[in-house]
């Protein structure tokens, strides 16, 4: 997940890389179980309401998702108190090892939700020779 764009080398897009591909996901799930929520949160309440997820994965969501958007804006908050620019990427080598770690394992959450959205929603592929 980390960027190598020149511009920000080393460094994790939690908008880009984090909370856009969890809010994606989120309200695809939220499409299948019928919710008409309009913020991701409470998708995640209704989805959780469903039996669309194993138990405890709507759960794990909520909690990778809340630390990727809380990390942002902490991050963001940093960067104005320092008068420097906000932006959305932060530099794992620069933070304290348990949000290095925490971070990880919110990756992770994402990067197997995302394994499951591919294998329940597969995307044809087109036969050749048409």
């Amino acid at each position: 997940v980390m960027e190598k764009d020149g511009k920000h080398n080393n460094s994790i897009n939690l908008k880009r890389r984090g909370t856009a591909p969890m809010v994606d996901l989120i309200r695809v799930h939220a499409l299948a179980c019928g919710s008409k929520a309009q913020n991701s949160f409470q998708r995640l309440d209704d989805i959780s309401k469903t039996q669309l997820l194993a138990t405890g994965v709507s759960d794990k969501l909520n909690y990778a998702f809340e630390f990727l958007c809380m990390s942002r804006i902490r991050h963001q908050m940093i960067d104005l108190q320092e008068e420097r620019e906000p932006d959305n990427n932060i530099e794992p080598e620069n933070v304290e090892d348990s949000e290095r770690h925490t971070l990880k394992d919110a990756f992770q959450v994402l990067s197997n939700a995302q394994k499951f959205l591919k294998f329940r929603y597969p995307v044809p592929t087109q036969r050749q020779g048409r």
